[in-house]
C-alpha cells in the first residue's frame, strides 16, 4: 500500500464565498461555453480532473481553473492558440 500525501487545502480567498466547491456536467459546460454532451465526454475520458462521490461525478472548481490555465499555456505553446479575428497570440 502506498502513502501519498494528501492534496493542499485551497485557501479560503481562492474560492468564492456561497459559490460550490464541486460543479455538475450543466455548471462546467456553462462556464466552458461548450456543451453538456463535449463535457461528458471530457469527464468520461478523463481529460477533465472528475471527482466521483458514488455514483456523481463532479469537477472541482479549482482544479477547473488550474485545467483552463494548462489548456492556454498548451496552446500557446504550440502556436494553436488564436485570437478573436484570427490573429495568432
Amino acid at each position: 500500500m502506498s502513502l501519498r500525501a494528501p492534496a493542499p487545502i485551497p485557501a479560503a480567498s481562492e474560492l468564492e464565498v456561497g459559490e460550490p466547491w464541486l460543479l455538475d456536467s450543466l455548471e462546467v459546460a456553462r462556464l466552458l461555453g461548450i456543451g453538456r454532451t463535449k463535457t461528458f465526454q471530457l469527464m468520461a475520458t478523463g481529460q477533465l480532473p472528475v471527482v466521483r462521490i458514488g455514483r456523481c461525478a463532479r469537477v472541482s472548481r479549482l482544479a477547473l481553473q488550474v485545467w483552463i490555465a494548462d489548456q492556454v499555456a498548451a496552446s500557446t505553446q504550440s502556436g494553436n492558440l488564436t485570437m478573436f479575428g484570427g490573429g495568432r497570440v
